[in-house]
């Protein structure tokens, strides 16, 4: 479970089943306020993508990125990246 200044889930959700296998730690990405990527790993279910840090995330602003090689079940790309803010906040 979270600890302190843990603001999880750091996820997305899918409308359709998704490929599992197309959703690894090159497809879905993290990087810090100065856009070094942190290190976590990525569980992946057919319609959700989750990173877990492996390390708490300090509090601070997030760049979260899904890249187009995640396909659909039926080999369908994401049609272009997608990007989010994921903000953590203080304990």
């Amino acid at each position: 479970s979270p600890g302190p200044g843990q603001d999880y889930p750091l996820a997305a959700g899918f409308r359709e089943p998704m490929d599992p296998t197309t959703m690894t730690s090159s497809s879905f990405q993290v990087f810090d306020a100065n856009g070094n990527p942190v290190a976590g790993k990525v569980v992946a279910y057919f319609d959700l993508i989750r990173f877990e840090p492996l390390v708490p995330l300090a509090p601070g602003a997030y760049r979260a990125r899904l890249t187009t090689e995640i396909e659909d079940m039926n080999g369908n790309a994401l049609a272009a990246p997608v990007e989010w803010v994921h903000t953590v906040s203080a304990p």
